[in-house]
């Protein structure tokens, strides 16, 4: 299907085609105007044409009544009536008849009440006749005395007749009927003095009979146009006759007393009107052809100067898709609609240079982002190998402590057995003061190796208890990174958030854009996605190093729960250590005295008991310590797990 694609084509298709049916509506009302006007023009005309005609009837009859009584009113007529002289009537009359009736008036008589002819003067022969039958005005004035003139039958036809009493003593003796017949003669005068053609049809016997007419035997109007004419309803129409346009107006006539007794016919040639039509609609079809091509010339000198600023506008709305920032907007100093164009062109260029800026801009924090991604990623490596080798040494100390719990318990098994060996020997000191000396021997290298692996263990206690601190101040060090790292996230959220309401922004402007700013809307929308994207990534990194926190701090009170488990056994060892030396001392001692061994048997065999009581209380204490290394060993083991998972979701984070 056919479409104009330029604005400026269809605007100049618009308006040709608004002028055209303006102009095509105008002619139209205008010819209807004018055919309106012309028929009403045409109906004024031939009804003031028809009551000229009445008129001129009316006048006619006032006319003969005029001569009617001038002849009336001279004596000798009045004399000659009264005596009967027929033949000085006539002698007295036969000239004026003639001039009447070469002047159109041919009837002329004296008639004696009631109605009978007395004398015709251009006719002297017939006298006599009785006319009241067909002229009832003779019979009334002869009757009234008073002069009347009308239509009225004649007889062959109808005539205007006026009547005029001869009076004598107030009696009329006569009257002078003067008739004026509907003949050629008076048609032919009327179409002379108003310039159009008419007939005059009587009705007698129930038909119509044409009595004259100035345009032959043809007849534009129907018998029953006539009746209707006759029944009192005036008839007006368009019709063509004898080849030309004509007008049609049939009116009746009445007699003296309204009743109808004819119509008349007239009929104008509306030729001249019609080429008046024609040149008149001739000429409006040029005004309105000259109209629509000056519309023409319009709708294009308007398109011209609407497709040129919209031709300048897409250009440069194609340069800014292609990413030209820098072109100039044509137009923005208009103040009109193409101006609002111009200017809404403008803000989009200004929201791309706006969203350009923001790109570059996230662009660097991105690689802000990275860098310190990369930077965490470094800490949390060398963070994984420290705390590693910790938990190694942790768990590799562990182990010592274990095992030297272990030699503990077994050296103060063995301190308690030797100690009962002690009390039997002393028991027999005075039967064998050589086992005694020798039992001392074995008891002094004991305590020497139980001194020895005390003082070993203290040391590794302490070693532990080192390490312990310094697990404590790394996972302290931990939970410092760990919030650092939730401030570093912290920023990316903010940053994310300042990003999502840019890109909210330039949303917002992409709408007051229209149509131009949808391509920069999904942009926009995209960006916005990804702002939120990564708003929800930084809230579960949050999340996750919040998770971390709450480890570290429980690794941290963890290790300084076991820091003190081991500084409570440093000081069960040293306590041993003490007890030992004392051991040691006391066994000196005997090794010393041995021949005085029978006189302190009893003072021996009491120190010998407090040597078990301290034997079994050494048992005690590295059992306590073998179960505090096996904590310390969970515990690391604990630590380790803990320390994977963090840096496992610190990977993954």
């Amino acid at each position: 299907m056919f479409q104009l694609r330029a604005i400026s084509a269809r605007l100049v298709l618009a308006f040709s085609l608004v002028i055209a049916l303006t102009c095509g509506i105008l002619g139209e009302f205008s010819a209807l105007q004018q055919r309106s006007l012309l028929r009403l023009a045409l109906d004024q005309q031939l009804r003031q044409q028809f009551d000229s005609v009445t008129a001129a009837i009316e006048y006619e009859g006032r006319a003969a009544l005029a001569v009617g009584g001038a002849i009336a009113a001279l004596p000798p007529v009045a004399a000659a009536i009264g005596n009967g002289d027929r033949d000085a009537l006539v002698a007295l009359l036969a000239g004026p008849a003639k001039t009447l009736q070469a002047q159109g008036i041919p009837r002329f008589g004296i008639i004696s009440p009631p109605a009978t002819i007395f004398v015709r003067p251009l006719d002297p022969a017939t006298h006599g006749d009785d006319i009241s039958g067909r002229r009832p005005t003779v019979v009334l004035v002869n009757r009234t005395g008073n002069a009347m003139s009308g239509v009225e039958m004649g007889p062959d036809a109808l005539a205007t007749y006026a009547t005029t009493p001869v009076m004598r003593d107030g009696k009329s003796l006569a009257v002078v009927d003067i008739g004026v017949a509907f003949g050629k003669e008076f048609v032919d005068r009327l179409k002379q003095r108003f310039a159009i053609d008419l007939a005059v049809h009587s009705f007698t016997g129930g038909e119509f009979r044409t009595l004259a007419s100035t345009f032959g035997a043809e007849h534009a109007a129907t018998p029953g146009e006539l009746r209707s004419a006759l029944d009192g309803t005036a008839l007006r129409r368009d019709a063509t006759f004898q080849g030309h346009s004509v007008a049609l107006y049939i009116g009746r006539i009445n007699n003296y007393s309204g009743q109808p007794v004819a119509v008349i016919e007239l009929i104008k040639d509306t030729t001249d009107y019609e080429s008046i039509a024609s040149g008149a609609r001739r000429n409006l079809i040029i005004a309105t052809s000259i109209i629509l091509c000056v519309g023409i010339l319009l709708a294009l000198a308007l398109g011209r100067g609407l497709s040129r600023p919209l031709t300048a506008i897409t250009a440069t709305m194609h340069r800014l898709a292609g990413g030209d920032t820098a072109v100039t907007i044509p137009g923005s100093d208009r103040s009109d609609e193409l101006g609002t164009m111009a200017k809404a062109v403008d803000v989009f260029r200004q929201s791309m240079i706006e969203t350009n800026r923001l790109a570059s801009q996230q662009l660097a924090e991105h690689d802000v982002k990275d860098k310190r991604a990369a930077a965490l990623m470094s800490l949390t490596m060398n963070f994984e190998d420290k705390m590693s080798a910790l938990v190694r040494v942790l768990g590799s100390s562990s182990s010592d402590l274990q095992s030297t719990a272990r030699t503990m318990a077994a050296t103060s098994e063995n301190t308690t057995l030797q100690v009962s060996t002690v009390a039997v020997a002393s028991q027999q000191a005075t039967a064998s003061a050589s086992s005694v000396a020798s039992a001392t021997e074995e008891l002094s290298a004991s305590i020497q190796e139980v001194s020895q692996q005390v003082t070993r263990s203290s040391i590794l206690i302490q070693d532990a208890v080192s390490q312990a601190n310094q697990s404590t101040e790394q996972v302290r060090g931990l939970t410092g990174a760990a919030e650092r790292i939730g401030d570093v996230v912290k920023i990316i959220s903010d940053i994310a958030g300042q990003t999502n309401l840019l890109a909210l922004n330039a949303t917002i402007e992409a709408a007051r854009a229209g149509d131009a700013g949808k391509g920069f809307a999904v942009v926009a929308s995209e960006v916005k996605a990804l702002a939120d994207q990564t708003a929800k990534a930084t809230g579960q990194i949050g999340e996750q190093i919040k998770a971390i926190q709450d480890a570290t701090r429980v690794s941290a009170r963890s290790i300084e729960g076991i820091a003190e488990t081991i500084g409570q056994v440093n000081d069960s060892a040293s306590a041993i250590a003490a007890t030992v030396e004392h051991q040691g001392a006391a066994t000196r001692e005997i090794a010393h005295s041995v021949h005085q061994a029978a006189d302190a048997t009893r003072e021996v065999t009491t120190n010998i008991t407090s040597v078990s009581a301290a034997a079994s209380e050494t048992g005690a204490i590295a059992t306590k310590v073998l179960r505090a290394a096996g904590a310390l060993s969970e515990n690391g083991e604990l630590l380790r797990h803990q320390l994977d998972e963090f840096l496992r979701e610190v990977r993954a984070a």
